[in-house]
């Protein structure tokens, strides 16, 4: 290895020592308010003395979520100095070997999706109960034409068209919203399965994006369709070998909705961090880096994308901070994604130094996925709703599934 070669290794280890400590301490501070929910109002000055309520009174998950991340940390440890009984030891080595025939992998797909949609078609004739509906979708559908670029901007374009499609087609507002999410779920099998080059890890993150609590809230909704997040995620699937339209895809997600232009630094990440030649690495970023110069003119210039993607003068300091409580607030009925994604962290910066670079790539996607609501509510007049939290849902799904990555290298094939 000669000096160029070193420095660049020791470049990339302290870049990785540096993402993943830094979405460590995001992630402890996103998870301050599940452990202590008096906390964050008694910093944020929402409490006093007066009111009689002690700050660092544990809530209803803190209990569990120690228990659950000392326990793994425990386990982790005894299998990295094989402690472990034999027995359980080969149990952890199967599972982590298991694999699935393409087959049966296709017929469980089938299963699930089967059982999804017979517990949730009925959701599509009772009525939306989201107060947005009523307020500006509903008029919105009403009034749309494909031709015109409405008042809320072209960050909602592609959004409103597809809700149209589908009424015009089926006659009901939620059947694109539908569609969208079993399209989701599809979507976390399938780029799962190709950075991990596991089906069974696909399946494995399939299960926890329907199992997802805040996913099934908002799945059927018109007023807060999965579009935007459909649309990104396939952006990176076509990363693989149909590059050309991985822009595409990015660009339509930000047509469904502005808030996806917060994804853009994950998708040159995501190039980055793929083992491919520096000539293809070029041709994959020059379309993404000609949207982001677009972009950034188009912002400069006052362009409508859509009311979330309107920056806010000043800074709010306390709105800042207060942004860390969103994810306990998104995911109190998402237990699983609560009370392990701190040891997810540790889980995937220990198979990075093993060589699976996505497992980088997942993590800076979780990072800015953490931080974004406090940016939000910052830089911007709008508050926080828990629907801009499902994009973590899969994020933290595809992180299960690296885990349990078939080969030492898990990444993108490029033809």
């Amino acid at each position: 290895m000669n000096f160029f070669q070193h420095n660049q290794v020791l470049a990339r280890s302290v870049m990785n020592w540096i993402l993943y400590g830094v979405t460590f301490v995001i992630t402890i501070l996103s998870l301050i308010s599940t452990a202590f929910p008096a906390l964050v109002l008694r910093m944020m000055g929402g409490l006093t003395d007066n009111a009689g309520i002690n700050p660092f009174e544990p809530g209803f998950y803190f209990v569990p979520l120690i228990v659950a991340n000392l326990s793994l940390l425990f386990v982790g440890i005894l299998c990295n100095k094989e402690k472990l009984p034999n027995l359980l030891k080969r149990s952890i080595k199967y599972i982590f070997n298991f694999e699935i025939n393409t087959r049966i992998t296709f017929l469980i797909i089938i299963i699930l999706i089967g059982f999804y949609l017979i517990f949730t078609v009925e959701e599509l004739y009772n009525g939306e109960y989201f107060p947005d509906y009523y307020i500006r979708a509903q008029e919105r559908l009403e009034n749309y034409d494909p031709m015109v670029i409405g008042e809320s901007g072209i960050g909602t374009h592609i959004e409103i068209f597809l809700d149209w499609i589908g009424l015009q087609i089926f006659g009901i507002d939620k059947a694109s919203a539908i569609f969208s999410s079993v399209f989701l779920i599809l979507m976390t099998y399938l780029v799962t399965a190709q950075i991990a080059k596991k089906r069974f890890a696909g399946i494995l993150a399939m299960l926890i994006m329907i199992s997802s609590g805040l996913f099934r809230f908002y799945d059927t909704s018109f007023a807060y369709p999965n579009h935007w997040i459909a649309f990104y995620l396939l952006s990176i699937y076509l990363l693989s070998n149909k590059w050309p339209f991985s822009p595409i895809s990015y660009i339509f997600s930000v047509l469904s909705k502005g808030l996806s232009i917060m994804f853009f630094p994950a998708n040159v990440f995501f190039i980055y961090n793929m083992k491919i030649s520096k000539k293809k690495k070029l041709k994959l970023l020059t379309p993404y880096v000609a949207i982001g110069i677009i972009g950034i003119v188009l912002i400069q210039s006052g362009f409508n994308f859509g009311p979330e993607s309107i920056p806010y003068t000043d800074f709010k300091y306390h709105d800042f901070w207060g942004g860390f409580g969103e994810l306990n607030a998104a995911l109190r009925n998402d237990p699983l994604v609560l009370l392990f994604l701190p040891s997810l962290i540790v889980g995937l910066f220990f198979i990075s130094k093993k060589g699976i670079i996505h497992a980088d790539s997942i993590t800076f996607m979780i990072l800015i996925l953490l931080i974004h609501p406090s940016l939000l509510v910052a830089f911007s007049e709008h508050h926080n709703i828990m629907y801009r939290m499902i994009p973590i849902i899969p994020f933290f799904a595809m992180g299960v599934g690296l885990l349990f990555s078939k080969r030492p290298t898990a990444q993108f094939s490029q033809s």
